[in-house]
């Protein structure tokens, strides 16, 4: 008797453990926040129909800026290019709207614009901005991330924030990050996806772009690879494409000379031949992300860590490149988060914490002069000896003029629509 109750007890006490435990789990639930990237398709014909001249519309998400002639274009991220005259840069006037999806770069030469779109590149004239006009087309330059049969081309990802609850058991209930079929939920964050040129016209683009043109060519850089385009009847015949590494982010032309920003450093390519950019010097560094511009005998690179480009130092380095097969670090400077960047002269324009003005007379040992707050800049065109910027940020662009370097008076602003 005293067995089968003792057997009876165990039992019980088994079936209330185990249902104190499924309670327990029952009640495990959290709420979790997470950013939601939804697959964005294309395609190829909705690709290529999406070129559009259209009236100005108001600037929402600044990207990349260029300056040509009298007129300013600035990307409007993954939508397209708005276009100003800045004749007077006091009053900047809108004048146009080109639409291209998926559009990120773009560079000027002899009055025709190149810019990506998705996975071509379109080549526009603009020697009328009001009025610009499609030329032709290069297609298929980028590979696509994926192609489904069904739905196309992937192009993006749409991303909103989502609150979701979820039970402890849930397998994915500790991590960061996760895929539901094809979209991805992160709590972090997901998938997203100047330069001067020969001539005597004012065409300068920024510290930041993956395009830039000399003479007859346009050099683009992606995540790996310099391509060489020649440009005939103002159209792209692709000349080489050669893997240079990893994590590359930035192009600027000098003359017959390319510098490459990455991640893990600066290249230097000789264009002599165009047609083919041969490797000369390089300066490894620490993983950053890592502008760099250049004048004749220096080149100047800002480092930013605490981000996916990895550490978490923020520097500027000056470098002699009086050998380009050897460049020598001769300056490390300290700042804050620095992004892109601009030199003009003995002068020196870096997005920081503000956008710093130094005198870099003496190379070796850089003096701050001013700094204009705005902090949300990402990067900064000085025009050669007109003694005035172009800033583009999150909140739009702004022009200075810095004839005062001490004291940089704000000519106009360019704001977003909120």
């Amino acid at each position: 008797m005293k067995k089968t109750q003792s057997k009876v007890f165990w039992v019980l006490l088994t079936i209330l453990g185990i249902s104190i435990q499924s309670c327990l789990r029952d009640q495990c639930v959290e709420e979790q926040t997470f950013f939601r990237y939804d697959p964005i398709y294309r395609t190829l014909t909705q690709i290529r129909n999406s070129l559009e001249i259209k009236e100005p519309e108001e600037l929402v998400s600044p990207g990349k800026i260029y300056v040509y002639d009298q007129y300013l274009f600035i990307g409007e991220q993954k939508k397209g290019i708005h276009i100003y005259d800045n004749s007077d840069p006091r009053n900047p006037l809108q004048i146009s709207f080109i639409r291209i999806e998926g559009n990120q770069e773009f560079a000027i030469q002899n009055d025709v614009l190149y810019a990506d779109n998705y996975i071509d590149i379109v080549a526009l004239d603009v020697s009328d901005p009001r009025s610009p006009k499609f030329i032709c087309r290069r297609e298929n330059v980028y590979n696509p991330f994926s192609v489904d049969p069904a739905r196309g081309i992937l192009v993006d990802y749409l991303k909103t924030p989502e609150t979701v609850k979820m039970n402890c058991n849930n397998i994915n209930f500790y991590r960061d990050y996760f895929w539901e079929g094809d979209i991805l939920y992160n709590k972090r964050g997901g998938p997203t996806t100047v330069t001067n040129s020969g001539g005597s016209n004012i065409n300068i683009g920024g510290s930041t772009s993956r395009f830039t043109v000399s003479n007859n060519f346009l050099y683009t850089v992606d995540n790996s690879t310099l391509s060489s385009f020649e440009m005939i009847n103002h159209c792209l015949d692709l000349r080489s494409g050669q893997n240079i590494g990893w994590n590359i982010e930035t192009i600027w032309t000098l003359k017959d000379k390319l510098f490459v920003g990455s991640q893990t450093g600066m290249l230097i390519f000789d264009i002599k031949s165009p047609s083919n950019p041969v490797s000369l010097g390089s300066y490894n560094h620490v993983r950053r992300c890592d502008p760099v511009v250049a004048d004749e005998k220096f080149a100047y690179v800002t480092l930013k860590g605490g981000t996916t480009c990895g550490g978490f130092t923020n520097q500027l380095d000056i470098l002699d490149i009086s050998n380009l097969l050897s460049p020598n670090l001769i300056l490390t400077y300290p700042l804050v988060s620095p992004v892109g960047l601009s030199i003009d002269g003995d002068v020196l324009y870096v997005c920081d914490d503000g956008v710093k003005i130094f005198n870099v007379k003496d190379r070796a040992k850089v003096i701050l002069i001013s700094k204009i707050a705005l902090t949300n800049s990402k990067d900064v065109i000085a025009i050669p000896g007109e003694e005035h910027i172009i800033i583009v940020g999150d909140d739009g662009v702004d022009q200075y003029d810095v004839t005062d370097k001490s004291s940089p008076q704000k000519l106009s602003s360019i704001t977003i629509k909120h």
